[in-house]
């Protein structure tokens, strides 16, 4: 027997059964307790966790390409140093430090990200192994999605952190390039 649904199948379930009154004939060879309606929840059920995989995915991308602008940024910096004049080497370490908090805290983005995509991953076969085994698995599944979000939350929360330490970058080059940048610009020009 296989679990092509044929017409006399349909025909010989009584009429005003539900359809989980099928579920023994749909079986057939398949040793798991798994049947249409059951697998078509459990697939809508993991549409979430997908969705979450993908777009941490892309978060992941954009993390990654970021990460590698502070690491080159570093390496030019620190070729440049040892022929700086005394004056700018300060600058240079202010700007060296502030790019390796950056990475640093890229980096940690980046594992929070990656932890929220196993998580998720970990909700999705968990929906498959309760599905497959009959087991009671929606109290693991919450926490697993939950704690996979709480990943993802964090994750951007340090991205944030990353984006506003990008900024205090910009104004060490500019107090480099214009040293009375800050007396002068600090506030906003007055209409």
């Amino acid at each position: 027997m296989s679990w092509i649904l044929s017409p006399d199948l349909l025909e010989s379930a009584a009429p005003g059964k539900p359809v989980s009154a099928l579920a023994p004939r749909l079986r057939g060879d398949y040793a798991g307790t798994m049947h249409i309606v059951t697998l078509s929840q459990t697939l809508q059920a993991s549409i979430g966790p997908f969705v979450l995989i993908s777009g941490t995915g892309l978060l992941l991308l954009s993390q990654t390409n970021r990460y590698g602008r502070p690491i080159d940024r570093i390496r030019q910096l620190c070729a440049e140093y040892p022929s700086a004049p005394e004056a700018e080497r300060f600058f240079i370490r202010a700007q060296i430090r502030n790019l390796y908090q950056r990475c640093r805290i890229l980096r940690a983005a980046m594992a929070l990200s990656i932890a929220s995509i196993c998580l998720a991953a970990l909700v999705v076969f968990l929906l498959f192994t309760g599905l497959t085994v009959d087991a009671p698995v929606s109290e693991a599944v919450a926490v697993l999605f939950a704690a996979s979000m709480l990943s993802l939350i964090l994750s951007m929360i340090l991205y944030f952190r990353d984006i506003a330490l990008g900024l205090i970058s910009v104004r060490i080059k500019m107090r480099r390039t214009i040293p009375d940048w800050d007396r002068k610009h600090d506030t906003e020009p007055k209409d």
